[in-house]
């Protein structure tokens, strides 16, 4: 299960930093290659974070108030992106989507990173590795 998540953690690392190369650009791209990296993103993140569901459960279980430490509301965070930033907002709101990006991009680098200093470490202990 950890090796999974970490897997998904250093793919998921690698696709911000790609996408973090487009978010300092003053005006929106053009081509498919950053629409295709967006919905790459999107759709590793969903998979990532369906997977973590369980993890998380057992881990808030067992930590109790050590789990508080986990952004719990980036799911949500992450949804209402997507949902509000289509093809035609983004372009025509370039400056707020890349503002949005990068303080969502910047909530997961922190929850990964606590993850992996707090969750995993419990996780394995307790034999979930």
């Amino acid at each position: 299960m950890i090796a999974n998540l970490q897997h998904d953690h250093d793919r998921l690392r690698a696709l911000a930093a790609d996408l973090d190369v487009y978010l300092v650009q003053p005006t929106p791209p053009s081509g498919p290659e950053f629409a295709q990296l967006r919905w790459q993103l999107v759709r590793e993140l969903s998979m990532h974070l369906a997977a973590e569901r369980s993890a998380l459960q057992a881990w808030q279980r067992s930590a109790g108030s050590a789990a508080s430490h986990i952004d719990l509301s980036l799911d949500a965070a992450f949804t209402e992106h997507v949902a509000k930033w289509s093809g035609v907002s983004l372009i025509q709101s370039w400056h707020c989507y890349r503002s949005s990006a990068r303080a969502l991009l910047s909530r997961l680098r922190t929850r990964m990173d606590r993850e992996e200093r707090l969750m995993f470490p419990a996780l394995n202990r307790a034999g979930h590795a």
